[in-house]
């Protein structure tokens, strides 16, 4: 019953709504108030059956024989414990299973009484309000010294009507909802605090991504717009025409190849686990060598390859990009007749992948900020790329609870050293 519930709301609300939160936190309420309330009435029912019994034992007319009656009456009683017994444990574990979920449920969850004393709240709570387990059973206008939160509080008394708002504690955003939970005359106060900091960044994030994505995206299109102009009222000759389709294809390339980065990077962000499965990262590198040799051989790259087979749990689509963006960069950003070391091995902690290359280097300053998205290192046209190469790279070892270790010295070379724990099958 407990699971169909939680699917139920699941369902009808979405995970990560927030009225998933505050149906599933009423229902876990509810049903602790239910259970607690079968208790007591038994407990209530048991109180009754003796008293009626020792009004019957003062009956001397009675119409059974003592001792007839009193082994009934013995056998009743066991029922009834038993009956007590059984619901006091269920109420028992319920309530321990209640106090778990929401200790560790993502939200600041708290419970005033019709008094206004606490009488729940978890640690994310007592973080927030930087409060000791200890206030527990305090009223809420000795725990709380925030006066917006404290103003909320007492309105939803007054008024009876749910209180939603944004206030900052601590140089910090916090969404606060507070709910009435109404229980005939004695009502509580439900509390549920959001941290909006995470969010904020996120959306700040989102925010840089879009804009620089339509920058990027605009420059190409912009170009290309320009130049059938030029072909389109035949403002240019024969030979200038072959010379700019030579140009717009390569910008509808760079355009082609942000596209593509830009749904793989937001792949990774949304579906950390892909389609994983068991894989031989060797046939994924031979793969990737055999794709890249002709930009290899354009530049005479001497290339160095020391690899065994690897054995691994993953999505095969990371692992390509994983190997295909390390090896590209170590050959756009390589010198001509340079050299390229490229090693893939495993033991039993995991999986050890470097890329060496003889080309022009990393300044330290720019070490720190190679990962992030759009940040190039060379801006010459040239090199051609979307700057998401290595924020992809850096992605994809995260998803994988991995490590990237960067060396590079200017003018001498760049080594870029994977290290991917073992992974466990889910």
């Amino acid at each position: 019953m407990y699971h169909l519930v939680i699917g139920l709301l699941i369902v009808f609300f979405g995970f990560n709504s927030e009225k998933w939160y505050l149906a599933f936190i009423i229902y876990l309420i509810g049903a602790g108030i239910i259970i607690s309330y079968l208790v007591l009435d038994e407990r209530y029912l048991k109180a009754k059956l003796l008293k009626i019994l020792k009004r019957t034992a003062q009956i001397e007319d009675t119409k059974f024989e003592k001792d007839e009656l009193f082994p009934m009456i013995e056998q009743l009683l066991i029922q009834q414990q038993l009956s007590s017994n059984s619901i006091l444990t269920t109420y028992n574990e319920y309530k321990k299973q209640t106090e778990t979920i929401l200790e560790y449920i993502s939200r600041g969850l708290a419970i005033l009484d019709y008094s206004g004393d606490f009488i729940f709240f978890n640690s994310y709570f007592s973080d927030f309000l930087k409060v000791d387990k200890s206030q527990i059973y305090k009223n809420y206008k000795i725990v709380i010294r925030d006066y917006e939160l404290k103003k909320m509080i007492e309105k939803t008394y007054q008024s009876k009507e749910q209180q939603t708002k944004d206030i900052e504690i601590n140089q910090k955003l916090f969404q606060v909802k507070i709910v009435l939970l109404a229980q005939e005359k004695r009502e509580q106060i439900l509390i549920i605090i959001r941290d909006l900091n995470d969010h904020k960044l996120l959306e700040n994030v989102k925010r840089d991504f879009f804009s620089y994505a339509s920058h990027e995206l605009k420059t190409p299109i912009t170009a290309i717009k320009g130049y059938s102009e030029l072909i389109e009222h035949q403002m240019v000759n024969p030979e200038e025409v072959i010379k700019i389709s030579k140009e717009i294809n390569h910008l509808t390339e760079i355009m082609n190849l942000l596209v593509e980065d830009m749904l793989m990077l937001s792949r990774l962000e949304y579906s950390k686990d892909g389609l994983r499965k068991d894989i031989f990262l060797n046939d994924i590198l031979e793969e990737v060598i055999k794709q890249l040799k002709p930009q290899m051989e354009e530049k005479n790259i001497i290339l160095e390859m020391d690899y065994d087979k690897v054995e691994y749990f993953a999505d095969p689509i990371d692992m390509l990009k994983l190997f295909k963006n390390l090896i590209e960069n170590a050959i756009k950003y390589n010198k001509k007749d340079g050299s390229i070391k490229i090693s893939l091995k495993s033991d039993e902690t995991g999986v050890r992948f470097i890329v060496k290359d003889s080309g022009m280097g990393i300044k330290d300053e720019h070490k720190v900020r190679v990962f992030e998205r759009f940040y190039r290192v060379s801006q010459g046209r040239e090199i051609l790329g979307t700057g998401l190469g290595l924020a992809i790279v850096k992605h994809i070892v995260l998803n994988y609870d991995g490590k990237i270790v960067l060396n590079s010295v200017v003018n001498e070379y760049t080594e870029f050293i994977i290290l991917l724990p073992k992974t466990m099958k889910k």
